[in-house]
């Protein structure tokens, strides 16, 4: 899925994804910067295709997107 960044640098979680994912208006999720990426992440819970983060063991709960 590929969206377009408006205006105010606004993208929209997809409303596929935000159903999967239970995301609902006021929740709040994280943005940070990982290489050449940016992960979100709701409660702290990582989302990501990225096959370096996706590590069993891992100090960080994760969910896989690819």
């Amino acid at each position: 899925m590929t969206h377009r960044v408006g205006p105010k640098g606004q993208v929209v979680i997809p409303k596929e994804l935000r159903d999967e994912f239970g995301i609902e208006p006021g929740d709040e999720v994280s943005f940070w910067r990982h290489g050449d990426h940016v992960a979100v992440a709701e409660d702290l819970e990582l989302w990501t295709g990225d096959p370096e983060l996706l590590v069993e063991g891992s100090p960080w709960r994760w969910r896989d997107l690819r």
